[in-house]
């Protein structure tokens, strides 16, 4: 997630960066949407197919959105280390807020073991993009 979506790595040109983009959104959406059928098939297949698709779904969204998100509430911070405490808790509020919200509209059972990985995994990639953006704004100065 991080060398795509914050500019990291030897790029190509703009198709180069949305191919990693694409690349890593489908690789989140098979892997989430797998550990999520896993999470939830005893209840059923057809439990476990829903959430699958869910939380498929929202990885591939989230992997691009929520870098966007974040760069823009960085800015909103007047300080670099503001700035990280806006992005970094916004971006960890908005990502807990939809889980839930999705997970909870599909009737998913067990929301709680199924959005675990995404929350472990998200809430430090949010950590660490906040922190980045915060490095980057201290080099770069006033």
């Amino acid at each position: 997630m991080s060398a795509a979506t914050s500019g990291g790595g030897a790029r190509r040109g703009p198709r180069a960066g949305w191919a990693r983009v694409i690349g890593l959104s489908v690789a989140a959406a098979i892997f989430y949407g797998s550990w999520a059928y896993f999470a939830n098939h005893e209840v059923s297949r057809a439990a476990g197919a829903r959430a699958a698709v869910v939380q498929g779904a929202y990885s591939a969204l989230s992997t691009f959105a929520l870098s966007l998100l974040m760069e823009r509430l960085f800015r909103a911070g007047r300080s670099p280390g503001s700035g990280f405490a806006i992005a970094g808790g916004g971006g960890i509020a908005v990502m807990v807020t939809t889980l839930l919200i999705a997970h909870t509209l599909a009737g998913t059972p067990r929301v709680g073991l199924t959005i675990l990985p995404s929350l472990v995994v998200g809430g430090s990639f949010c950590l660490a993009y906040a922190g980045g953006l915060r490095a980057l704004a201290r080099r770069q100065g006033p």
